[in-house]
Formats: C-alpha cells, structure tokens, sequence
C-alpha cells in the first residue's frame, strides 16, 4: 500500500528542505524547496513530487539575487513583509549579518566599500557597458574635488526596504536620478550619460553646466571657459591669477590648494591685503604684475 503524506507533511519537508539549502555554501549545487501548500500553487500530497514555485538553480545567489534586484517577483509575498520569513524562510537565514544596510551586497566594490558602478545590479563591471560610466569620478577624491555622495544625485536609500529602493519600484531596474540633494538642484539628467542645467560643471556662476559622460574632460576650462564672468576677463589681461583673489582654493599655478573649498557650491574669496568687498564693490590697491590699480569702490561687472 502507498503512504501518502498529509499537506502539513509535505510543508514541513519543504521547510526542512529550504533551511538545508541555507546551511550549504555559496556556489554549491543545493536542492531547491518545494512550495508550500498555502502559497498559491497546490502542491501534491506526496511531498516528493511537490510542485516547486521557483525553477531548479534558482537558489543559485546570482539567479535568484538578479531576480530580486531587476523586480522580476516580489520576495516579500513569500518571505514576509520584512524578509524576516513567511511561508518561505526569513532571507536573514542565509544572507551575511548586516546584509540589509550594506550597499556593496548588491552593487558596487566590496573591497574598497564603494557602493556605485562598476558592478551594476546586472554584475557588470565593464565601464564602457554601463548607462552611466562615470560614477567613480564621482564618488573617488580627484585633483579638483573631494568624493561625492550618492545624494548629489541620487535618493540614498539607508536600508535594503527603502521605500521603491528594491520594491515597490515604478522604474524596475534603473536608478533614479534627482539632483535635488545636491550642489545642482536644478539639473536635469537627459540618459545616455548625459547631464544639463548643472552647477558642478557650470562657470561656477549659473546653472549653465552640461556634461557627457563619453567625452568629459577634466580642465580649468572645461567649467571655466572664456570669457570669464564678471570682470574675470579684464583682471587676467592685466596681470592677475587665480590664486590673487582665491587664494585659499587655487594656488599660483592654478592647482587646487583646498579641495573643500573647490565646487562647493560657494564662491571662495581671498582677497590681496588691504582690498575689501562690499555689496560686489571693491575697494583697495591691487598689484597686477607690475602695475597698481586702485579701486573705489568698483563694481564687479560684465566685460
């Protein structure tokens, strides 16, 4: 006579089953977990043949984890509202101890703890494939500025449930772009790498600033061009440098001194001893190469 298991039977094998593939190691062949009777899908009264939800290698952490990350399924209608366990097992069962707060989980560079591409929610690492190529300019220390966060353009997420973070996503598999936390709050990003409307790669005056990820260049000028603003122009014909009224960012060979003081959303002023400005108003001597010019009062004005 066959034995048939009771649907209780067969939801605790499944379970058993489910909690041995969490105590096997990353990358090994595991058995997946038949699904639970109440799941939705009926599974048979043998427990041997009940029906699974997920294909088999699905357990597999590149398979079920791009799953997760692209929406494909809601993790959360099996393994409960928090990930903590359902039907399913609680995903903190498998997953390394602070795996919800650790953005280089999903994305981004474990070793140096850098959370953005390369490495994209798809594994790519290849910079020339991905819809944005210059995230590490961004978020690393250059000769021109110190690393950015994630918030100059993005929502930061603080947790992996952050609300349309993981789930709940309109945009399923794409980053949100806002410059709304940022130092550009009025930009706008046009895809395929491209940005408009920015300070970070303005004249430092206005939002003037566009960039293109493919054909960026790091230069004075690059943000800088002339002519300059203001009375830029006038001064550096007759003489002057950077570092004569910025000094504190720029030194005399235009490198930058202060990397906090240098696209911070802030136009940084040292000015020669014995200049003052009041109301966009200079007043004072200052030496121009050989020359001296006193001013009184002199308005900062267009060329």
């Amino acid at each position: 006579m066959t034995m048939k298991a009771s649907p209780f039977t067969a939801l605790f094998l499944a379970l058993a089953a489910t909690s041995l593939a969490c105590m096997a190691e990353p990358g090994q062949g595991i058995p997946e977990a038949p699904l639970a009777p109440d799941s939705g899908i009926a599974a048979q009264n043998d427990a041997s043949t009940a029906t699974r939800f997920h294909p088999e290698g699905f357990i597999d952490a590149a398979v079920h984890g791009l799953s997760a990350k692209l929406q494909e399924l809601d993790c959360r209608g099996c393994h409960g509202a928090d990930l903590t366990g359902g039907i399913g097992p609680s995903c903190d069962s498998c997953h390394p101890q602070n795996w919800r707060t650790t953005c280089t989980f999903c994305h981004g560079d474990k070793t140096t703890g850098l959370a953005a591409p390369p490495r994209d929610i798809r594994g790519l690492t290849d910079e020339t494939m991905l819809s944005f190529r210059a995230h590490t300019k961004h978020v690393t220390e250059t000769s021109v500025k110190v690393a950015f966060d994630c918030t100059e353009c993005h929502t930061k997420p603080t947790h992996v449930l952050f609300m349309g973070h993981l789930f709940g996503d309109p945009t399923k598999g794409e980053a949100e772009v806002t410059f709304e936390g940022g130092l550009s709050m009025e930009g706008t990003y046009l895809n395929d790498g491209k940005c408009s409307n920015l300070y970070c790669h303005g004249n430092g005056v206005n939002n003037s600033g566009e960039i293109d990820h493919a054909t960026f260049q790091s230069t004075c000028t690059s943000c800088h061009p002339g002519p300059r603003t203001g009375a830029h122009s006038k001064h550096l014909e007759e003489g002057a440098e950077c570092s004569d009224c910025h000094g504190d960012t720029a030194d005399g060979s235009n490198a930058i001194r202060n990397l906090a003081l240098h696209v911070n959303g802030t136009v940084e002023l040292r000015l020669p001893d014995g200049v003052t400005r009041t109301n966009a108003r200079c007043s004072g001597t200052c030496h121009l190469g050989d020359e001296e010019e006193d001013h009184e009062r002199e308005q900062w004005r267009d060329d």
